[in-house]
């Protein structure tokens, strides 16, 4: 088991996404953080299982992309 971190800048937001790899595959965290706030709570994909990093790295961005750009609140479930 290992885990890996990607972390990019988005719309004066950092954005970092953890994998963690378990017995049945990957899973995902996405922490974001405004550059003017406190970061919001860590979002945890509960339900989602990938195959491989990428698959973490697309459903990660995808996420917090669209959270910044609709202003979502941060999830906490």
């Amino acid at each position: 088991m290992q885990s890996r971190t990607y972390t990019c800048p988005y719309r004066d937001h950092e954005i970092r996404i953890v994998g963690i790899e378990m017995l049945d595959g990957w899973h995902l965290a996405v922490q974001v953080k405004p550059a003017w706030k406190p970061a919001w709570p860590t979002w945890r994909d509960k339900q989602g299982c990938y195959e491989d990093f990428a698959e973490v790295q697309l459903a990660g961005m995808a996420w917090a992309r669209r959270a910044i750009d609709e202003r979502l609140p941060a999830l906490s479930a």
